[in-house]
């Protein structure tokens, strides 16, 4: 009996001496088989560095391209300083404005659709007609009927245009339908309004078709790329 009990004991030993130790006992560490560590590259970040000077280049570029050519000489230094800035520490698209919310570019615009959708697409023509003029529109005569259910005729000089605007947080699809069809129809030039997504709004930008395709194809973020809301 003595024996039995010191043998279940023994037993009861090892038990817990396996459990605690696990695959040591069984598999000693000098018998596993060597597995090569894989080696982990670390992410390319730029450096700061490296950011300034390819903002530097997209300005550049924006110059080459003519994007600054209604900038006014005395605004033209810090409008591309801030446009690069931003582009450096973001990769976002980012002009700059005075204090009428008016870009000095003349041209980024901000859009409301809740300001159109009640009644506000003159005004928000009024605010984009700064640079039609720029272009050459010259506005002799504009009006709007509205309706009850909130949808109403443009009129500008001899154009007639309805307007549906949307009550969403979109781009108003018909807003910039109209002033496209300003720019293609009447003034036959190259610049088209493009859209730009925003977080809680969204900003229109006028663009020849080589400012449009130098931007797409940039390394700017997706959301600060333009894009074209209709074929025009």
């Amino acid at each position: 009996m003595v024996f039995i009990g010191v043998g279940i004991g023994i037993l009861f030993l090892a038990i817990i001496w396996v459990c605690v130790m696990g695959d040591d006992i069984r598999y000693p560490r000098s018998v596993y088989p060597k597995v090569k560590e894989k080696k982990i590259e670390p992410a390319f970040i730029p450096d700061e560095n490296e950011r300034r000077k390819e903002a530097k280049q997209f300005v550049k570029r924006l110059d080459e391209l003519g994007y600054f050519k209604w900038t006014a000489p005395e605004d033209l230094r810090k409008v591309k300083a801030h446009i690069a800035k931003y582009y450096a520490e973001e990769q976002t698209f980012y002009t700059l404005s005075d204090e009428n919310n008016a870009s000095l570019d003349y041209r980024v615009y901000y859009l409301d659709p809740e300001t159109i959708y009640h009644g506000g697409a003159k005004s928000e023509f009024l605010r984009l007609g700064r640079t039609l003029e720029k272009l050459g529109f010259v506005v002799d005569r504009i009006e709007q009927t509205l309706t009850e259910q909130n949808t109403y005729t443009l009129y500008m000089n001899d154009l007639e245009f309805d307007l549906i605007p949307s009550p969403y947080n979109s781009p108003d699809v018909d807003f910039v339908d109209f002033i496209n069809v300003i720019l293609q129809k009447e003034l036959k030039v190259e610049e088209r309004l493009y859209a730009i997504e925003g977080d809680y709004s969204y900003e229109v930008i006028f663009l020849d078709q080589k400012l449009y395709q130098f931007l797409r194809q940039s390394n700017l973020d997706e959301k600060s790329k333009p894009f074209l809301l209709k074929g025009y």
